[in-house]
């Protein structure tokens, strides 16, 4: 192995050893884990006291394709050991690992085709150092069994297209008996029943193991994708329980299905939160209680990412659209609004009374003098030789100046463009604000308080941020895998330090004395610990290269595994 300057050696990447010194613990290891977990109901105990498995996914410990990056590799025992490490210190109990469980159709998978193992033995070495050092490192693991999704390391596509089948149609997978699904049972068979050549033990009896999970995020993310069926389900549960009898069964699915509450051999249900919502949450957590389901947030998103943008631009949009109204061409304002109650004038001149107000004048006159004779009346004249004098009118006659068209056009209550604008702003931004306050998602900070509170009731058993990334087998930087979501101890950036030192309190709180021990506080702070008295300041960090693990001088030999294995999967598999 190759070493890094002495300037980056220590905790922190690209930092001098000098300013972190203080910080370094050399040998996080717990006592190793040797009893397995205990269900009752919705809550799990370990040696009689309440254990929460609460850490981060740590998927590439099987098949890893991020150092170097684009490739894909097995990690290297310094990366396993680091991270386990750093784990233990920030408080986990337990990690999720797809790579362990999920390894088909990649060179470097622990089944590259169809009915045959890795024939390089590297493959299975990697999954047994996982779970020894998981059990020397006191973290226990989650392992799925298949992917919905189609990544490097394998899923269901991959046994639909070594069949030659549609890898868009699930159906064959879920349908219980095709040959399909035979295919993958077989293959779940041969991991469960591996035996390890570290420690001689079948994956299937390892204390490590936490749960075996059916699947990740089966049914997609709107959990309608071909959501697998009930049937199918309840039958893998059954198949994975005769091969293990103290190692839990976690259902796969993208959310708790109501059915999977009723199938005894499920003891864990889950749901995965991207953005999180401690309202769901809790409603996931209330019913897999009342049903006595251990609920595991599987996957969580810890950054505030992506939402928070869109939040913001949400309450801008009144104020961008205010603004527009202020650049509309000003020869279309001011616009005039007419109102029924106004008299106007037409463009002629002549003056236009509404047939409401003649007709309350005339008859405001005929009940003046109903009986007016005929006498009063002033005849017309028949001709210019009339003796008849012309009429006197009884009152002058008023001269009514003709309006204008374009003044006949102005008549009525003129709108501006300011008007319009300060009128939508105010009407519009109390909406966008409802809107944005009803469907946001819950803070980093709100969502680990709600998931605490929801443990201290009994109704949830852990949960597991995505995702963990260590530094590499040199020690010098860490290793990035850019979805956005890596997760770096203890933070590369102020806002996640932040957020690590929030995580960091909310295991060690969540489990406690005996579980979990921050042994790296001084003493009065242990006494009377509570989750405040872990500071960025006093956050430790482990030593890299770990080099503490003793492999067991009792290792099973490559030739006495190949046989074992061969017999347990006589009836198809092929070795080397």
């Amino acid at each position: 192995m190759s070493t890094c300057p002495a300037s980056t050696s220590a905790l922190f990447p690209n930092t001098t050893s000098s300013d972190t010194e203080r910080y370094i613990v050399s040998s996080p290891l717990r006592s190793s884990i040797s009893t397995f977990a205990v269900r009752t109901g919705s809550t799990l105990s370990v040696n009689g006291s309440p254990f929460r498995a609460v850490g981060g996914n740590v998927y590439w410990l099987g098949v890893d394709e991020n150092d170097p990056p684009g490739s894909i590799t097995w990690p290297s025992r310094e990366r396993v050991n680091d991270a386990f490490a750093t784990l233990a210190l920030m408080g986990a109990t337990a990690v999720r690992s797809t790579t362990l469980g999920v390894s088909v159709g990649c060179g470097r998978c622990l089944m590259p085709s169809l009915g045959t193992w890795n024939a390089n033995e590297q493959a299975w070495e990697t999954f047994d150092y996982a779970l020894f050092a998981a059990r020397r490192y006191g973290i226990r693991l989650i392992v799925p069994l298949t992917d919905h999704w189609d990544y490097y390391h394998g899923g269901i596509k991959t046994f639909l297209r070594w069949r030659q089948l549609d890898e868009n149609n699930y159906d064959p997978f879920y349908q219980v008996g095709s040959q399909v699904n035979q295919d993958w049972r077989d293959y779940v068979q041969g991991v469960i029943g591996h035996v390890s050549t570290i420690t001689g033990r079948r994956a299937g009896d390892e204390e490590a193991v936490l749960a075996w999970e059916l699947g990740n995020e089966l049914g997609g993310w709107n959990g309608h994708d071909y959501p697998p069926p009930k049937e199918w389900t309840q039958s893998t549960a059954q198949f994975i329980r005769n091969l293990t009898a103290n190692q839990f069964i976690m259902s796969g699915s993208y959310g708790i299905r109501d059915y999977e509450l009723d199938i005894p051999e499920l003891d864990f249900v889950t749901n995965h939160f991207y953005p999180p919502y401690s309202s769901n949450m809790r409603n996931d957590a209330s019913k897999a209680a009342a049903a006595g389901k251990v609920y595991i947030v599987g996957e969580y998103n810890w950054t505030g990412g992506y939402w928070q943008k869109w939040l913001w631009f949400a309450t801008a949009i009144p104020a961008l659209l205010a603004l527009l109204f202020l650049l509309l061409p000003n020869r279309w304002f001011p616009l005039y609004l007419r109102l029924p109650f106004i008299k106007r004038q037409s463009p002629t001149g002549a003056t236009k009374i509404s047939s409401t107000t003649t007709r309350r004048d005339d008859t405001k006159g005929s009940e003046e003098d109903p009986f007016a004779s005929a006498a009063d009346l002033t005849p017309l004249p028949t001709d210019d030789k009339s003796s008849y004098p012309p009429p006197t009118p009884s009152a002058p006659m008023q001269q009514v100046e003709p309006l204008l068209p374009t003044q006949a056009k102005k008549r009525g209550i003129g709108i501006k463009k300011w008007h319009i604008s300060l009128g939508f702003f105010l009407i519009a931004t109390p909406i966008a604000a409802g809107v944005v306050y009803t469907f946001q998602p819950s803070t980093l900070g709100h969502f680990l308080d709600d998931m605490r509170h929801e443990s201290d009731k009994g109704r949830l058993g852990g949960s597991f941020y995505w995702s963990f990334f260590g530094r590499n087998t040199e020690c010098c930087n860490f290793v990035e895998h850019n979805d956005g979501y890596t997760l770096h101890y203890p933070g590369t950036s102020k806002d996640m330090r932040h957020r690590v030192l929030s995580i960091v309190r909310n295991a060690y709180v969540m489990n406690g004395p005996p579980t979990v021990v921050p042994d790296w506080l001084p003493e009065p702070m242990l006494e009377e610990f509570d989750g405040d008295a872990i500071t960025e300041d006093n956050l430790p960090g482990a030593a890299c290269p770990q080099n503490n693990l003793t492999l067991p001088t009792n290792q099973t030999s490559t030739s006495t595994r190949l046989a074992m294995r061969k017999r347990d999967n006589s009836r198809r598999w092929k070795f080397f």
